[in-house]
Order: structure tokens, then sequence, then C-alpha cells
């Protein structure tokens, strides 16, 4: 390694140590917990790779999930260092530099050492990634593994190799195992590098490889997912077409165009300088200063192609935009390397570069702080006092909307509910199933509801009472 990727290496690391080891109640809390509740489930349970474990859908049971590499990866380093959390935000924050790697070494070929060098630290500093890249989920793996295919894959059409193809592949295959709408970038992306390196009779060939290493192995994981006791991925085509509805409504790409790539994935700073890198490029383009420029086009429309599938899902949940970082990334270092090539005849150009450049991770950090602050913050105590007044096997029902979260702080099985949606006889029906204690916040639609206490005495007693929350035990 090269003083560049040492560099880009340690910054991509310490701008991921904020909020190293807080506990996972920040944003998105409810999937970082149902990634940790698995690599918890395979350190207590078994390491059995093709069984994974839910903490919320009563007693220990294999569940449908996504290919869990990451969540047993984890699990590995708790069965080494203990249970802690820090080990899931170093391990996404691992892949995040590495994935860095992978973009400076992509575009250096292309574009040039300066301009893979921009790439790569502004890579690491974009909202969605300053933040997503370091929350215990695959979403780092992902990218990391679409990353590395995107270098491997050009590598070998440049240099053949076997080694290089069987990397390519693997990583290839990985990113759809891990999140499945990745398939949307891998096969066209794939498609396009083919196609420019060697035209598209000579591609066919590579390309139906690529096809075959891909989509095998996805289906047969998917498939095998859906025959688990507990299912909770989506995989219906009803939920993806509900999805894709939002796409066929305007305030969807005003949504997308106007708030956002310009605040989740680009800054503003970062939004004119990535318009400077298209001119920029366009401009070596038609003078045929840059060749393989043309591939840039074809993954800025495959993420958009991507952006579009996903829909109304892909509104509700930011990380969904994390796969449209590296090529934002890359037009802005390109309009950075532009900008700064001309500093020396335009004396008032240096400065204003700096300022947007420092403006993007300013911009970020503010955006983003609010996705660090800890919420449900009562779970913490909560989970003390279950350690003392429960068994690990007493099964507990959480008044809770997300389904996870609860559960995994308290370290115990059960279910999760909002009494505010149901009725409140669905507790009996809980009840029928073994649950042994109630959890609840007293904030919120408790507070509005003083009904629920009486029906709940009824059934069994309080036996803890904090300002924040209370405990019932049913006998």
């Amino acid at each position: 390694m090269t003083r560049r990727h040492w560099a880009i290496a340690v910054f991509s690391l310490a701008v991921h140590l904020w909020g190293l080891t807080a506990p996972l109640l920040d944003h998105h809390a409810w999937r970082q917990t149902q990634t940790a509740s698995m690599a918890r489930n395979y350190a207590t349970q078994g390491m059995r790779f093709l069984e994974p474990m839910l903490d919320y859908q009563g007693p220990p049971v294999r569940a449908g999930t996504e290919f869990p590499a990451y969540s047993y990866l984890l699990a590995c380093a708790y069965r080494l260092f203990g249970v802690h959390e820090a080990l899931g935000r170093l391990l996404a924050s691992a892949f995040a530099a590495w994935g860095a790697l992978f973009l400076y070494g992509f575009v250096r070929r292309r574009l040039g050492d300066s301009i893979g060098l921009a790439s790569a630290l502004v890579l690491c500093v974009l909202p969605v990634h300053l933040y997503f890249t370091r929350t215990v989920q695959p979403e780092s793996m992902a990218l990391w593994a679409l990353l590395g295919f995107l270098y491997c894959w050009d590598r070998w059409l440049r240099d053949r190799g076997a080694a290089t193809l069987a990397l390519a592949l693997a990583l290839a295959c990985l990113g759809p195992l891990l999140k499945l709408a990745y398939l949307y970038l891998v096969l066209p992306i794939g498609l396009a590098l083919a196609w420019e390196h060697r035209g598209w009779r000579r591609a066919a060939a590579p390309c139906a490889v690529l096809a075959l290493a891909v989509l095998a192995p996805a289906w047969a994981w998917y498939q095998y997912a859906r025959t688990a006791p507990v299912q909770v991925l989506p995989l219906d085509a009803s939920f993806q077409l509900e999805a894709l509805r939002s796409a066929t409504q305007l305030w969807f790409y005003r949504n997308l165009i106007l708030y956002r790539l310009p605040t989740l994935c680009a800054t503003f700073a970062g939004t004119a300088l990535a318009g400077v890198g298209a001119w920029a490029l366009w401009l070596r383009l038609r003078t045929g200063g840059a060749r393989g420029i043309a591939f840039l086009v074809s993954w800025l429309v495959a993420t958009a192609l991507y952006l579009i599938l996903m829909g109304k899902y892909g509104v509700h949940h930011e990380y969904t935009m994390l796969p449209a970082e590296p090529v934002i990334a890359t037009f802005i270092g390109a309009g950075i390397w532009f900008c700064w090539e001309r500093t020396a005849r335009v004396q008032w150009l240096k400065p204003t570069v700096i300022a947007l450049v420092l403006a993007i991770p300013l911009q970020s950090g503010l955006f983003v702080e609010r996705w660090y602050r800890l919420g449900q913050t009562y779970l913490l105590s909560a989970g003390e006092a279950f350690q003392r007044i429960s068994r690990p096997e007493d099964l507990v029902l959480t008044n809770s909307r997300e389904l996870p979260t609860a559960l995994y702080h308290l370290n115990r099985y059960g279910y999760s509910m909002d009494l505010a949606s149901r009725d409140m006889e669905a507790v009996d029906a809980y009840l029928a199933r073994g649950v042994r204690y109630l959890l609840t916040p007293t904030s919120g639609a408790w507070s509005e509801h003083p009904e629920w206490a009486g029906y709940l005495a009824e059934r069994g007693a309080v036996v803890h009472r904090d300002r924040e929350f209370l405990i019932f035990r049913f006998p």
C-alpha cells in the first residue's frame, strides 16, 4: 500500500469514530438491533450459519433473512472479544475504508491519481455514507462488495487472470445476497464494463458467466429463506409493485431530485462540484482526452434506475441511497480536480474551491448529527431490571412499534406490539403463547389510556416501576 492508500484508510476510519461506543438506539435502531440480534444468537445459540435467529418472534427459531454474512462475522468477533456493540460498528467501518480503497483504485485507472484520491476522500464524508457505513447493518459490507466487484471486474477485463475473475464473481455474487436490490446495479454495471472493453459481440460470454454467478446463488438463498418458519423479508411481488407505484408520481421525483440527492447524497456544495465534474468529463470525452469516461455515464444511469426502482421503500429508508454515493463522489472528485487545475490562472478560485470542499463534510456533519442522537434510552435501565427479575428463557411482550429494538436491549426473546394500534385482547393471545412479562414505556399513548393498566393488572402485577417504564409479570 502506498501513502495515499494509507491516507484514505486512516481518514475513513477517523470520520467513523463518532459514536463508536454508542448503544444501538440511534437512527434506524430497529434495523441495527435486528442485525445485532442475529449475531448475538449465533454466538450464544450456536454458530450454524444456515440458521439465523431473531429475538422478536417468540422462542428462537430459524428466520428467513438476507444472507447473514455480516452477522456471522460479527458473531465470530463476539466469540473472541465478548458481545460489544462497538465491534459491529468497527466491522462496518472497516468495510467502508476498504470500499473507499476500491473506488480509488478504479477511478485512478480511468481519470488519474488526483481524481481517484479526491473521489475516495469525498466518499468518506458524504452524508449517507458517513452515517450508514458505521451502523450495525450489512449495508457497508454490501457496498464494499459492489465496489470490489467494480474494481476486480474492470481489472480482469483489462488484464485477465483466473484469480481476479474468481474474486470479481465472488464479490458480484455477495452484493445481491446481502441486499437483493443490488441486482439492479451489479448486472448493468458488469454489462457496461464488458461492452466497453470487449464490444457487444465479445461481451456476451463474460456477461453470461457473470449473470449465472450472480443470479443462481441469490435465487438459491432466497428460496431457502422462504422455507424458514419465521418470515421477515418482503419477497412477494405485491410489495414490490406497491413500492414501485410511487415511481409513477411526480412527488417521488421532486423528493429524489430536490431533497434526497442534494441533502442525503451529495450536499449542496458537492452537487455544484459534481455538476462541474460532469462538464469537465464531457469536455475530455469530446476531445478524446480520457478513455473510459463513457462508462461513468452508464454507471450513473444504472444508479438512477436503481433509485427509481426502490420506489417508496427508498423514500422511507435512507440507507437505500448508499449505492449512489460512489458515482456521485467520482463526479465531485472530477469537479474538484477541474477547478483546482485552474486556480493558478484565476486567483479568486482557490479560496472558493477550498470553501466548497470544506462545506461538504460540514453540511454532512450538521445533517447527520440528529441521526446520532439516542432515543428510547429507558431501554438501557429496563435491560438491567430484566437481568435481575427474570430468567433468560422467560418470554417478554413489549409495547413498541419497532419490533426488534426493545427485546434486543432486554436480551430476551418474545414479541412486540403497539398497544395503541391493537385491541387489548391481543395481549391475551400472547399470554397464551407463554409470555411472562410485559414492558411498556409510561409516555405517549400509555399516559392517554389509563384503562390499559387496569386491564393488565387483572392478569398480572407490576414488578418494577420506573418513571419511564413499567414491567408487568403474569402467572
